[in-house]
């Protein structure tokens, strides 16, 4: 079809399918799909646009893991949530215990973070349909938005992520943001959680602490799966 069209300059012309006959097996099918009674996917599903971060059906997230902390810092390596919604501010944070530290790697503990937020603020936001995601870790990142990470544990957690957006219907965007714009995450993950709170107070928040999905913060399958690789 696209050759087709690059035949002519002006694309409001009156194509002549002889001019391209390979392209009328590619008619063919999408009359064939559009006479079907099968339900309009990819590649005729509708396109729409992304909603506003204002909207109620859109969830704001930031993500931050730590990892070992430097012998100048003295907080615990752990996990960070934040987001706002309407005028609540929803915080998760903790710690990780030394073996998970010991072998997950930061992109991994990363990746965890980022999913096991999700099902905590979707439980307390029902109209969300959407999330936009921020994490400023690029690892992290590309393995959620392109889902085909090379590393064998990010490709686990992807798999629970995939299957946790297809179970809850939701529909998400994840970027990256800079450490810098991605502050309260990062002080919740070193447990700086006080200074979040006050910041969040002094914006007329109200401010609520969640868990974590247990299932998902449990990287037991993570750890088993490295003690495995470690010992190959």
């Amino acid at each position: 079809m696209f050759n087709l069209l690059r035949l002519h300059k002006s694309r409001r012309q009156t194509l002549t399918v002889k001019e391209c006959p390979d392209a009328v097996a590619d008619i063919q099918r999408f009359i064939e799909l559009l006479r079907s009674p099968m339900p309009i996917e990819v590649p005729l599903a509708c396109r729409e646009q992304f909603p506003y971060a204002s909207e109620a059906t859109c969830l704001t997230k930031f993500d931050d893991a730590s990892g070992a902390p430097e012998p100048t810092e003295s907080h615990r390596a752990g996990y960070g949530s934040a987001c706002v919604y309407g005028k609540d501010c929803y915080l998760i944070h903790g710690v990780w215990s030394d073996e998970e530290v010991a072998l997950l790697h930061i992109t991994v503990l990363e990746a965890v973070t980022t999913l096991m937020s999700l099902p905590s603020f979707k439980r307390v936001t029902p109209l969300v349909t959407h999330v936009l995601e921020f994490t400023d870790n690029t690892g992290a990142e590309w393995s959620f938005r392109r889902e085909t990470p090379h590393a064998p544990l990010l490709q686990m957690v992807t798999q629970r992520r995939v299957q946790y957006l297809r179970d809850s219907d939701l529909f998400s965007r994840i970027e990256r943001v800079t450490s810098a714009g991605n502050s309260w995450a990062d002080d919740l993950s070193r447990q700086r959680v006080s200074q979040v709170v006050a910041e969040a107070e002094a914006l007329d928040l109200t401010v609520h602490f969640l868990q974590p999905c247990p299932m998902l913060r449990d990287p037991s399958y993570l750890r088993t799966a490295a003690q495995a690789m470690g010992s190959a």
